[in-house]
């Protein structure tokens, strides 16, 4: 008996890097970016890495990724880690994708698709924050299989999955 077949991904993670980072703080519009990319979180981001930039031994998958559509390879948002893992193997996860993209499930799908990625890495748990007035976030967090933890000490919500190996 032949297994179902998988549904093919409708996202894909390609890494930001410092290139693409500085075209992002140009405004250097490239051919494949949405008209909605980027947003003001993905600037954040992107002066983030150019301002401090990795140290050569953070491995690419604790690093900024762009998320783009399968299908036509156009740029819709940006996920990634706040930093790499701390002592006990936890990770903080950042994310977000243009208007015109938005409320299609392509978010969780790309939460899901980058937990897959820390868990093959060794990350024990995944955390993430949001405010708590964001519940199209917290829905994406809920649907990738987070749950509530708590309020944090800065007003945002709490969230986290434990990773099995």
């Amino acid at each position: 008996m032949a297994l179902p077949a998988a549904e093919p991904r409708r996202i894909l993670l390609r890494p930001l890097g410092i290139e693409m980072a500085r075209a992002v703080l140009g405004n250097d519009r490239q051919l494949d970016w949405s008209p909605g990319y980027p947003t003001e979180g993905d600037r954040d981001i992107s002066r983030f890495l150019t301002d401090r930039p990795p140290p050569p031994e953070v491995p690419e998958l604790f690093l900024p990724y762009q998320i783009v559509i399968a299908g036509p390879g156009t740029v819709a948002g940006g996920i990634g880690c706040h930093r790499p893992p701390d002592g006990t193997g936890t990770v903080e996860i950042g994310y977000g994708i243009a208007p015109e993209w938005r409320n299609r499930g392509l978010t969780t799908e790309a939460v899901q698709l980058l937990v897959g990625m820390l868990r093959s890495g060794g990350v024990r748990k995944v955390t993430a924050r949001t405010a708590p007035a964001n519940l199209p976030s917290q829905s994406v967090l809920r649907n990738a299989g987070f749950y509530f933890s708590g309020a944090g000490d800065d007003g945002f919500v709490l969230w986290e999955l434990a990773l099995r190996p």
